[in-house]
């Protein structure tokens, strides 16, 4: 005769699901800042610098919504008397050596990953294994 005996212990299961109900703490939080503030570095990288106002436009900004559990990043260019950084943007599409935003992308045409989504996906997994 064999027996099997299985036992769950629901206190690390409620344990975990509370720890990703309750979203990213401060670590991950700073994770995903620093990805997003390497990704800014590179389009200041890859920016033409004509006259240096393009470039100098550049801001990188995030915010988390506790209430929502919502990341977000954003990086934008123009403004401040650069009105053409939006024909510049749009330029990129034929020539992409004018798109400086394209270390920000996401996903190319293809679904390829950029360095930034890998970055970024590197954060979401660590929050998720509840690494750092």
């Amino acid at each position: 005769m064999s027996n099997v005996h299985l036992e769950v212990h629901d206190l690390d299961l409620t344990t975990e699901l509370r720890r990703l109900s309750d979203g990213p703490d401060q670590r991950h939080l700073l994770a995903l800042d620093a990805a997003h503030t390497q990704t800014f570095y590179e389009t200041q990288a890859v920016v033409h610098r004509n006259s240096g106002n393009l470039a100098r436009t550049g801001r990188p900004h995030t915010a988390y919504r506790r209430s929502t559990q919502e990341w977000q990043g954003d990086i934008t260019y123009g403004g401040r008397g650069v009105d053409y950084a939006y024909y510049e943007y749009e330029r990129g599409r034929e020539e992409p050596a004018h798109d400086f935003l394209a270390p920000a992308k996401v996903r190319d045409s293809l679904g390829r990953g950029t360095a930034a989504d890998g970055r970024l996906t590197d954060a979401i997994v660590d929050f998720l294994r509840g690494g750092l």
